[in-house]
């Protein structure tokens, strides 16, 4: 299940080997993306919760209320859409990860 959730995680050919050859074990998979197109993922998010019959309130963020996961379907689409492409890092066991400023991003 871990390997299947990293191949469709849009990580990286190198740390998918890593995993694979079973010399380090995963922790966790990040997608993060660039400060500026935290906005277009807002509308990208807004737009799918008005297909799914979500009310947006005005004060409502999409970001920072937690409720979405940008799985392999909205990934594409916010590509397709926007032009948004993330970074997704697979942290293992004593990695670091350290987010950008702003950057908007999940786990």
């Amino acid at each position: 299940e871990v390997l299947k959730t990293i191949d469709e995680g849009d990580a990286d050919d190198v740390t998918k080997q890593r995993i694979h050859e079973g010399r380090e074990k995963p922790g966790a998979l990040w997608h993060i993306y660039a400060a500026k197109d935290a906005e277009k993922i807002r509308e990208l998010l807004r737009k799918v919760g008005e297909e799914q019959g979500q009310e947006n309130p005005p004060d409502h963020d999409p970001i920072h209320d937690q409720s979405w996961y940008l799985d392999q379907t909205l990934r594409k689409r916010l590509y397709d859409e926007y032009g948004v492409q993330g970074w997704a890092i697979v942290q293992f066991l004593g990695d670091a990860v350290f987010i950008p400023a702003g950057a908007p991003h999940q786990v």
